[in-house]
């Protein structure tokens, strides 16, 4: 039987496209929104020149690399992406691989209102 659920690639490109709106704050970053966070966060904001310069909303990180099932184990290649979104909390994460030769993707997904679970 074939399931009529999406599959985990729709589902995060759903959640992606629905958090992805057109942003219209201007708005500066300054010491002062940075000045209650630790001490090393606050200098590697500055180190990374992102004071004085507009405030980030969402970003988007493309990877490839290696993770192991076990630490002997042999490692396996995987692809993800990921969205951060600052403004309505949110970090969607789809990762693919296969193991055994045997594709498969996964998917983490932090919103405001699933914090106590993974997908």
């Amino acid at each position: 039987m074939v399931s009529s659920l999406p599959g985990f690639k729709t589902i995060y490109k759903i959640e992606v496209q629905q958090r992805l709106k057109p942003v219209y704050d201007t708005t500066v970053l300054a010491e002062a929104d940075i000045g209650h966070l630790p001490y090393t966060v606050q200098d590697y904001v500055r180190y990374v020149g992102a004071v004085g310069k507009s405030k980030v909303h969402n970003f988007r990180a493309v990877s490839t690399g290696g993770m192991k099932r076990t630490i002997k184990g042999n490692w396996m290649e995987i692809s993800s992406r990921q969205y951060n979104f600052f403004d309505e909390p949110a970090r969607l994460y789809y990762i693919q691989s296969s193991l055994f030769g045997i594709p498969f993707d996964g998917l983490h997904a932090y919103t405001g209102d699933t914090r106590d679970h993974e997908n």
